[in-house]
């Protein structure tokens, strides 16, 4: 029986450790999508307030794409908890 157990463990464990890889393979990819892309945006923030004259543009970008990017990081880990600890 206890080496049963040993077994099914050590096979979730195995499980848990694919997933985390592949977890983190996704967010490495989201991560250098976002430093992609984030040059981009300020180059639009500098010309669209070179075009109106003020500055709120980007920071309202910013502000709604972090939340964005927040609620999916929280949904990822919660989801990589479950995976691993349930």
């Amino acid at each position: 029986m206890a080496e049963e157990t040993k077994v099914i463990v050590q096979r979730e464990e195995t499980q848990a450790a694919q997933k985390a890889k592949e977890t983190q393979a996704i967010a490495d990819d989201a991560q250098r999508d976002l430093n992609e892309a984030l040059p981009a945006l300020v180059d639009i923030d500098i010309y669209i307030c070179n075009i109106i004259g003020h500055i709120t543009f980007l920071p309202v970008i910013l502000l709604h794409f972090s939340k964005f990017l927040l609620s999916q990081w929280l949904s990822c880990t919660y989801i990589f908890f479950l995976i691993v600890f349930c």
